[in-house]
């Protein structure tokens, strides 16, 4: 069986129709790999170039108190000053400087008096930087269910029959 000319021009013709259709799936589709998401339990709040990640807030049961874990993290050139705050109560505030993270549990633990709602429920928290705004997010009321979460727990305990 001899190949002509013809069948090769449409085996060329169906090559360069399938390679077109299966790269403007690229065009259409996003680039999921450059989107921000939150990879853990927690969730994520974004105002220009600060981020806060992975924000939950770990206690015992409603009307307890508990401790907000989580990091802010400053991803442009230039210190920002920010606040995280949570029923009008302010509980972080301080200048995060450029291309640093701070993480919620070095040092004092962020403690809420009082959370009003039972784990497994979503609250809504605030992210304001100065000059940039603000946002706001739910964000989860996790108990000491899970391993991890017992542990922060059993290590501020003190902080948090305080």
């Amino acid at each position: 069986m001899a190949v002509t000319r013809r069948t090769r021009l449409g085996v060329v013709a169906v090559s360069a129709v399938l390679t077109a259709g299966l790269t403007g799936c690229g065009v259409v589709s996003p680039d999921m790999t450059a989107q921000d998401y939150a990879p853990g339990d927690g969730s994520m709040i974004v105002v220009d170039d600060v981020r806060a990640l992975n924000l939950m807030i770990v206690t015992d049961g409603e009307g307890e108190s508990g401790i907000l874990l989580g990091a802010v993290a400053n991803r442009g050139f230039t210190d920002q000053t920010l606040a995280v705050e949570f029923n009008g109560q302010e509980l972080f505030a301080d200048t995060v400087s450029a291309e640093t993270t701070h993480l919620f549990e070095d040092g004092e633990p962020v403690i809420i008096p009082n959370v009003p709602a039972a784990p497994g429920s979503m609250v809504d928290m605030a992210l304001t930087v100065v000059g940039a705004g603000s946002q706001v997010e739910p964000v989860p009321v996790m108990d000491g269910s899970l391993p991890a979460y017992a542990e922060v727990l059993e290590q501020h305990a003190e902080a948090l029959s305080q």
